[in-house]
């Protein structure tokens, strides 16, 4: 599992490497379409066995996947409509999740979830508005929230889960909820501000929910350079103080120390 997490989060930071590293810059995309044209696959896989969406194999390649579409690097189209509507039709459904079929955990699982369908460009409708209103409904008083699956490091940060929700919300509120919208968003950002993280995890996922949230560009930077200085030797990161580094942490430390610093 964790190495379909590393190969997603590294073709998701790839598109963005400049011409300045030691790379070859006509080695990058070949390595990049190599590895991208993995990733329908395990989707296929996937709903041949199971039929819930799955955060691992349907919202990190779906982000892989629509970041090289973006940077002109070719997809399957047909296999990954076809995975997106299996995993994703969901949120198009009123009826299904106001029975809770796919709804388990929410502020972890559907938020991610619509992180990746938002990517996708799918719009605003009725299902996607209730389960925004479900997430704010859900946030705690001091601005986080909760959930019950908890399976570090892909899950279970509450600085993972705070960012993603106030992302969800912010895309898929309906609109005269204006007010709701800043109220919630506000709420976490204050409390991501002011907690401190325990993990790469929760850097990482600090840093983004700080872009996210609208926090000043100084304070995303402060984040930033506290990420960089925990750069190991061999250039990699590690999820935990103690551990040696790994894909895992490195590539989602460089996806969010650069979708954090964009100027838009």
């Amino acid at each position: 599992m964790y190495h379909l997490n590393a190969i997603c989060l590294i073709a998701v930071f790839a598109p963005f490497v400049r011409a300045e590293t030691s790379i070859e810059p006509a080695r990058i995309r070949p390595a990049v379409e190599k590895s991208i044209a993995l990733l329908p696959s395990t989707g296929k896989v996937w709903f041949s066995k199971r039929g819930c969406t799955s955060c691992h194999h349907s919202t990190l390649p779906a982000l892989a996947l629509m970041t090289a579409r973006r940077h002109g690097v070719a997809i399957d189209e047909p296999a990954a409509r076809d995975h997106f509507h299996k995993a994703y039709a969901y949120l198009t459904d009123l009826d299904s999740l106001a029975q809770g079929i796919e709804t388990v955990a929410l502020a972890q699982g559907d938020s991610s979830a619509l992180w990746a369908t938002q990517e996708a460009g799918l719009p605003q409708n009725t299902a996607s508005g209730a389960l925004a209103r479900m997430l704010a409904a859900q946030q705690a008083g001091d601005g986080h929230w909760r959930t019950p699956d908890v399976r570090q490091p892909a899950s279970g940060s509450p600085f993972t889960i705070a960012a993603l929700s106030l992302r969800a919300i912010d895309s898929y509120l309906p609109p005269g909820l204006e007010h709701e919208r800043k109220k919630s968003i506000g709420r976490a950002r204050h409390w991501l501000e002011t907690n401190k993280p325990q993990s790469s995890e929760d850097s990482a996922f600090r840093l983004l929910g700080a872009k996210w949230s609208g926090s000043k560009g100084a304070l995303r930077e402060e984040y930033a350079r506290r990420l960089i200085a925990e750069q190991r030797p061999d250039g990699g990161w590690a999820q935990i103080s103690g551990r040696t580094s790994d894909a895992y942490a490195s590539g989602q430390v460089l996806f969010a120390l650069i979708k954090a610093l964009e100027s838009q």
